[in-house]
């Protein structure tokens, strides 16, 4: 039944939300801080390519250099 499903799925529309995730990675690793939401978005385009039997899973996840970036961003209140 999975194997149908994804089928139907892959012909009705699951191979252009697959071309449209795969465009929109290579655009995004054009740029250094693109690169790891490019690295997401090919996953996301093989589970639209194949959806039906997957699991989506939450991982461990990392601070990331968002707190360090904003630290050195931040409008210092020096004269």
């Amino acid at each position: 039944m999975g194997c149908l499903m994804n089928l139907l799925w892959l012909l009705l529309g699951g191979i252009f939300t697959a071309v449209e995730y795969l465009i929109s990675s290579i655009l995004m690793m054009l740029t250094i801080i693109g690169i790891p939401f490019g690295m997401q978005t090919l996953k996301l385009a093989g589970l639209a390519l194949w959806p039906f039997g997957k699991e989506v899973r939450s991982g461990n996840r990392s601070g990331g250099c968002l707190y360090i970036w904003l630290l050195y961003t931040t409008p210092s209140t020096r004269d």
